[in-house]
């Protein structure tokens, strides 16, 4: 689905809303009919009223199948649009270029010692929790093995990322 061009992706999403849309008129015309006209236009053998004629005898079938084709393309909408990704960031440019970029070893150290030298300098109740949350562990878990409220735990972390990013953007 994300190697499909984006112009593919936007007729199979208007092709989709057609069919949505074909299904719902569909049904909201077959069931407003007038049930006398039709029997006149049937006995006048006239071909589209036969077929609707056909289908309205057994509408519990009919129904069905509309609404089986309706859900099954708004299912199919509602998935293609959680696939969808859209990238904001400022350098659209380089999305699907290939650069290669060359990482600076000392730079990269440098940044990685601040960031450890910030969390150590956090205050303790706060450091636990979120040296616990950084080494992988679930709020759940975290809070079973301090033995503090869940809410306190998201808490205490919430505010050392905080205060975190307050420290590492002074640098």
């Amino acid at each position: 689905m994300n190697d499909m061009p984006l112009s593919m992706l936007f007729g199979i999403l208007a092709l989709m809303l057609i069919l949505s849309a074909f299904f719902a008129g569909s049904e909201t015309a077959l069931m407003s009919l007038n049930r006398y006209r039709l029997r006149h236009l049937v006995k006048l053998k006239h071909p589209g009223a036969i077929k609707a004629h056909k289908l309205l005898q057994r509408p519990d079938h009919l129904l069905g199948l509309m609404l089986l084709g309706n859900i099954f393309i708004n299912n199919y909408r509602r998935k293609a649009k959680q696939k969808t990704i859209f990238d904001n960031t400022p350098n659209d440019f380089l999305i699907n270029q290939n650069q290669v970029a060359v990482s600076n070893g000392a730079e990269s150290e440098m940044r990685l010692k601040e960031i450890k030298k910030a969390i150590q300098q956090l205050p303790e109740i706060f450091k636990t929790p979120f040296l616990l949350y950084f080494d992988g562990y679930k709020y759940n878990e975290i809070s079973d093995v301090l033995n503090e409220p869940l809410g306190t735990i998201k808490s205490r972390i919430h505010f050392a990322r905080k205060l975190l990013k307050e420290q590492i953007s002074r640098f």
